[in-house]
């Protein structure tokens, strides 16, 4: 029972000591607008290249969405601060209206699905010690159905990464 317990603590201690500060794979939330909160998973597919993907809702008590966002990303580390990345991406993103509507920036509303595309450029450190990340990002949004405008987003991430 003792050499059980002391095993567990061993392989405990040892999984935080053999993470690296690159992840293959990290999941969490990322919040901000337009998603004011969503799941979100970022994965590599090289050692520069990431689909970052969000699924989000917004339950205010004038409208009620869901959206779907896939951001293509590519990831350069920041020369002589380890474990701090910094990324560009672009994607689209869609969305529908489950009950209320968006006003546009020409004052008219909308509801239904809507499409867009969404550009961003962030930062973003993982820790050497957990296995935490966490991102800022900015950009542009274009949205491009039912109406065309561009509007500014800005996003924070937390993120659980994995090797």
């Amino acid at each position: 029972m003792y050499s059980k317990k002391l095993s567990l603590v061993f392989l405990i201690c040892f999984s935080f000591l053999s993470f690296s500060q690159n992840y293959s794979t990290a999941i969490g939330i990322k919040s901000g607008y337009p998603g004011h909160g969503s799941l979100n998973v970022k994965h590599f597919l090289s050692s520069s290249a990431a689909v970052d993907v969000l699924v989000g809702s917004n339950f205010s008590s004038f409208s009620k969405y869901f959206w779907l966002q896939c951001l293509f990303e590519t990831n350069k580390k920041i020369v002589n601060m380890p474990g701090f990345n910094w990324y560009s991406g672009l994607g689209p993103s869609v969305g529908y209206f489950t009950s209320g509507n968006y006003i546009g920036k020409n004052g008219k509303s909308f509801t239904g699905m809507w499409l867009g595309a969404t550009a961003v450029i962030g930062i973003e450190h993982t820790f050497s010690a957990l296995p935490l990340n966490i991102a800022l990002e900015a950009g542009p949004y274009l949205n491009i159905f039912p109406q065309i405008y561009i509007d500014a987003q800005i996003n924070v991430a937390i993120r659980y990464a994995i090797n």
